[in-house]
């Protein structure tokens, strides 16, 4: 046989297996999901693999994983097929499958966008790191997160809630000392009082797998999100 034909089998050969063995290698990688580390504009590929628009996605998101490029992941959120840098994730081996702990609820993640808490008309007070302090490890939820809003989200905004009111009284005091001729003199009292206002306000946004939602709240009250 040609010593130049010869060698050029055995590399072609040589290439497949190593084109088997890595086949092989990325068939056993255990299934994975990518966390965002910023908010970014994904793209919405389409079922022949072209863009067909973007889409918002916040930091702290998590996906399934699909396949890898080079530069980029994609993958797969709420039935539609995702395309982000590769830079802007961390990829991680997929968690189990979240089983729900109430009946009928889809579990999913939720990350607080923001939260403001205040009477109506004053200055918001943020609270959202006190309200991401209620949420399970990664926001994961296998049952609606249901919590009363109250003034442990702020203490500022529950100093607001009562309103001092100053009054003032006059009256004319009659006084006589010994030796002394009778006199009138006018005294002025000042007194405050604590008038309650309007219960405080919550007001929500975040996101549940992915998709945005708003939920309003009253002092007092049980919020339940998503």
């Amino acid at each position: 046989m040609n010593p130049i034909l010869l060698t050029t089998i055995i590399a072609l050969t040589l290439f497949a297996g190593s084109d088997l063995r890595a086949q092989s290698t990325d068939e056993k990688r255990p299934p994975q999901q990518a966390e965002l580390l910023r908010t970014i504009n994904a793209q919405i590929l389409g079922p022949d693999g072209f863009p067909r628009g973007t889409r918002q996605l916040s930091k702290g998101v998590i996906f399934d994983v699909e396949s890898e490029t080079f530069d980029d992941v994609i993958g797969k959120m709420n039935g539609q097929k995702i395309r982000v840098p590769k830079q802007a994730v961390t990829l991680t081996e997929k968690a189990e499958d979240l089983k729900p702990t109430v009946a009928g609820f889809k579990p999913g993640q939720l990350i607080i966008q923001s939260g403001r808490y205040s009477l109506e008309g004053n200055q918001p007070r943020n609270v959202k790191t006190r309200l991401q302090k209620y949420l399970p490890a990664g926001g994961m939820l296998t049952e609606p997160l249901i919590f009363i809003v109250s003034d442990d989200l702020s203490t500022a905004a529950g100093n607001q809630k009562t309103l001092i009111i100053s009054n003032q009284s006059s009256a004319i005091v009659t006084t006589q000392g010994p030796n002394q001729p009778t006199q009138q003199v006018m005294v002025t009292q000042t007194q405050t009082s604590a008038v309650p206002t309007a219960p405080n306000v919550l007001v929500v946004d975040y996101t549940f797998n992915g998709r945005k939602g708003r939920k309003v709240g009253v002092e007092g009250q049980t919020m339940t999100l998503p």
